[in-house]
């Protein structure tokens, strides 16, 4: 008999990345702030589910990616959008030095406390960014509209209600906004990188 028992799960890496950009620990908080379901959520992490039906993309992969403000495909695996994983936990019986081994090679791939760390300071610097380029409207409409400091992206015509603007005017001021962006980002390779990774803008 071996000492240990060592179980491993699969988790879809692609959703579980955009959760981190945002600062979004669990399925319970992403449920919540995306209005996507706690169980659906939880099978796209796992990959139980494919997000593609017969008719395209399902409602919820979409909604996942408006929350995320990328593309639905961005959100999974490629060879996961049509097909889910059959099975994604397996428990094994291991010796000392199979679990010796295991873990020394996942430490090698693992996502590293200093990648968390700069994609923290990444949203840091995007934010400091955005402060300086934007006037004080464009700064709450985008920060409204692509849910940089509540997680939840809101609609021109929810962002037109709470500023008591026309959705036209809204419209209109974001644009503006991501001009200013994209114009800044163009001649600066770090302010790129972080709009990339936190308004999938390119």
């Amino acid at each position: 008999m071996k000492d240990y028992q060592v179980t491993l799960t699969v988790k879809n890496n692609h959703l579980f990345r955009q959760m981190q950009l945002k600062n979004i620990k669990t399925s319970t908080e992403l449920s919540q702030k995306s209005g996507v379901s706690y169980p659906t959520i939880n099978n796209y992490l796992a990959l139980r589910t494919a997000p593609m039906g017969r008719d395209g993309w399902k409602v919820t992969a979409v909604t996942l990616a408006k929350f995320f403000n990328c593309k639905p495909e961005d959100l999974f695996p490629e060879q996961h959008i049509n097909e889910p994983l059959e099975k994604n936990k397996a428990s094994f019986e291991m010796s000392r030095q199979d679990v010796m081994e295991i873990t020394s090679s996942l430490r090698q791939t693992a996502i590293s406390p200093e990648t968390v760390l700069v994609l923290e300071q990444s949203k840091d610097y995007f934010d400091q960014m955005i402060k300086k380029i934007l006037n004080p409207r464009q700064y709450e409409i985008l920060q409204r509209r692509f849910g940089l400091e509540s997680g939840h992206a809101e609609t021109f015509e929810e962002v037109s209600k709470k500023l008591d603007i026309s959705r036209g005017y809204a419209r209109v001021i974001e644009q503006g906004a991501i001009s200013k962006i994209k114009r800044e980002a163009a001649l600066n390779p770090r302010f790129m990188s972080s709009v990339k990774a936190i308004m999938g803008l390119d």
